[in-house]
């Protein structure tokens, strides 16, 4: 026997049964034409098939259906069995119950796309698209196959790729949170050549190159900056060139300050930093801390001025620019302004032989935090950040030729951290005293002086204006 080439009908021939054989395929063509399958999704045979009721063939069948997974089956009450046929590419079924049509591909039923094609001309109304569809992101994500143009990526995975489709084709996809778009020269070709951090609300459009190449064509972030920043090769301005706002990140022990979106930078936390991340050589990024951590020294990677390492207070700014290949030098660190002055404007009775507190009911000035209260623990000067600080105090004893005088500086009334003394002077004016030094202290602590002479009888701290007695503190990094 002979088939036609396109529905494998039974052609027929001499000597041939030819009634049964017309019969057979008069009832295939019958199926054939114009099909509509009741169903795609049965794996075991109906038990009760009306005539001619025509199914898809499941997948894994059994019974009368068994090893005709994918074929079309239709049952002739007349011969009291099920007909088969072999599907071939490019047959085109109704499903009823799903009231879609189905076509196969030459190794699978798949729903039908009447997408339809044209070569151009004028749209005379709106070209209403597919509504947006959602992929999970992975590592190659089938944009080309979705059923939209419009695609919402959701979850964090790297994307290195696209798959395959012809040229010409569009995709828009909208970012539903962070992941990262991996620049490829050929296959996935972004926007300054370089890798993209997505964020959500993010949409990017790519144009298909073919044979799975992809091309970004405009990438919008949602806070509306550029995904590449604009550059020039020098020249002089002509009005002013304002910075985007300063940005906060969280201390670690790297900080990605060049991925920053801001060359100012506001540094919360306390954690220690030992590197930067990485930049073109020559960016510039400045940092405010908001307290107190420690930033270390390294030779190559991370160079501090006088090659130490600094312990930073509220308030400091430092500046760094980058080497190149996640190196990065300090050009400029300036610590925030910490300065006090107090005196007492009143004489402080000195009994001999008797430490006693030097206390100042006036404060001169106070910059960068609050140092002194004249009125409740007047005796101290408090340090607002962490940091090195001068201290000093000045004192004139009222005369008398004898004994010695002193002032001893203390941290938290505890620790002493100065001290000066020296003999009376026999003049009329008194003894003046000077203690000067220098200490770590962090935040909170305080400084106190101590004053101390032993003539033998009681002796004033004579007040002198702002002089006499004063005491002042000031840090210096």
């Amino acid at each position: 026997m002979t088939a036609t080439s396109k529905l494998a009908l039974e052609l027929l021939a001499n000597a041939a049964a030819n009634q049964t054989l017309a019969n057979v395929t008069f009832a295939q063509l019958n199926q054939l034409v114009q099909a509509g399958v009741i169903d795609k999704d049965l794996a075991t045979p109906p038990g009760s098939p009306s005539n001619e009721a025509l199914y898809i063939v499941a997948g894994s069948p059994t019974g009368a259906w068994s090893g005709k997974a994918g074929q079309l089956a239709y049952w002739l009450t007349s011969t009291g069995a099920w007909q088969f046929v072999v599907p071939r590419e490019g047959f085109l079924v109704h499903v009823n119950d799903e009231d879609v049509f189905y076509k196969y591909d030459g190794s699978a039923w798949a729903i039908f796309s009447s997408g339809g094609s044209f070569t151009g001309g004028t749209l005379t109304s709106a070209l209403n698209e597919a509504p947006t569809v959602t992929l999970a992101s992975a590592a190659t994500v089938n944009i080309g196959a979705a059923a939209a143009n419009t695609v919402s990526v959701t979850g964090t995975t790297t994307i290195t790729a696209f798959d395959t489709i012809a040229a010409g084709a569009i995709r828009r996809i909208v970012f539903a949170g962070a992941l990262t778009l991996t620049h490829n020269g050929t296959s996935l070709i972004l926007p300054g050549a370089a890798s993209i951090t997505t964020a959500a609300g993010d949409v990017a459009q790519f144009l298909s190159l073919g044979s799975g190449n992809w091309r970004c064509v405009s990438y919008q972030k949602a806070n509306g900056q550029a995904v590449v920043g604009g550059s020039f090769t020098g020249g002089t301005l002509t009005s002013a060139l304002n910075e985007a706002p300063q940005v906060t990140l969280a201390s670690a022990s790297t900080m990605n300050i060049g991925a920053a979106a801001a060359n100012t930078i506001s540094v919360t936390g306390t954690t220690t930093i030992t590197a930067f991340d990485t930049i073109a050589a020559g960016a510039i990024r400045r940092l405010v801390f908001a307290g107190a951590l420690t930033l270390t020294h390294n030779a190559m990677s991370l160079i501090l001025p006088n090659g130490a390492n600094i312990i930073t207070g509220a308030g400091d700014v430092a500046e760094f620019v980058s080497l190149g290949s996640g190196n990065w030098r300090c050009v400029n660190y300036q610590a925030a302004t910490i300065l006090v002055k107090a005196y007492n404007s009143s004489d402080i009775s000195l009994p001999t032989s008797t430490f006693t507190s030097m206390v100042a009911n006036t404060t001169v000035y106070e910059v960068g935090g609050d140092s002194h209260n004249p009125s409740t623990n007047n005796n101290r000067l408090v340090a607002p950040v962490a940091g090195y600080y001068l201290f000093g105090a000045t004192v004139v004893y009222s005369f008398h030729a004898t004994g010695q005088r002193m002032i001893r500086t203390r941290v938290n009334d505890t620790t002493i951290v100065g001290q000066s003394s020296q003999q009376a002077i026999a003049i009329s004016a008194g003894t003046t005293m000077n203690a000067l030094g220098m200490v770590y202290l962090n935040a909170g602590d305080y400084l106190s002086h101590l004053l101390f002479q032993d003539s033998g009888s009681t002796l004033n701290a004579t007040s002198v204006a702002e002089y006499s007695p004063s005491m002042w503190m000031m840090r210096i990094g």
